[in-house]
């Protein structure tokens, strides 16, 4: 594969078409596990682990999806995804001067933890507020401890349905039902 590491990674570049784009989050409240979009239409591929309890909520004891597996074969056969989310990201912003700000001459280790705490908290509060859009979601990560702090702004979507699961045998191939285990 041959391309610039900017058209790889987008987030500290503000510009938009990178493959990092193609990631979310996704699962319940959007912190079940990681996909990726791999169509136009919004199709979102994940691990087999990352749905499962959707899978299992959709399954019926006439109709096991976990064991069987599952196609939609139309957008009416799609099955919904109760409590499932996807979160998207859309801006990656550097706020180190921020956070570093609000921290600047304390030197005791809890109180200056604690203030950190409050600026990321602080700084991602606002930034909502300000985009006055109750879809976003904003959260200050450390990236490098006392030095670096991203916010990362995500948008929700909460109309999440399963289209294709694979049969049992197949998602936890290998022994391993969140698989972390090689090979594969």
């Amino acid at each position: 594969l041959k391309v610039a590491a900017s058209q790889i990674d987008g987030t500290g570049t503000g510009t938009r078409g990178c493959l990092s784009d193609a990631l979310v989050s996704v699962g319940p409240a959007g912190h079940g596990g990681t996909g990726s979009f791999v169509s136009a239409d919004g199709l979102i591929i994940t691990n087999h682990h990352v749905a499962h309890d959707a899978v299992r909520r959709a399954s019926t004891p006439d109709n096991d999806l976990l064991r069987d597996g599952f196609v939609a074969r139309s957008r009416a056969d799609e099955v919904r995804a109760p409590g499932y989310e996807v979160w998207i990201t859309t801006a990656c912003d550097d706020v180190s001067a921020e956070v570093l700000a609000a921290v600047d001459g304390i030197s005791e280790p809890l109180a200056r933890a604690n203030a950190v705490r409050d600026a990321k908290e602080a700084i991602a509060r606002a930034r909502e507020a300000a985009a006055a859009d109750a879809g976003l979601r904003c959260k200050v990560q450390e990236m490098w401890a006392l030095k670096t702090y991203t916010l990362f702004t995500q948008r929700r979507i909460r109309d999440v349905r399963l289209v294709y699961v694979p049969p049992l045998c197949l998602g936890a191939f290998g022994g391993d039902a969140d698989n972390f285990e090689w090979p594969r």
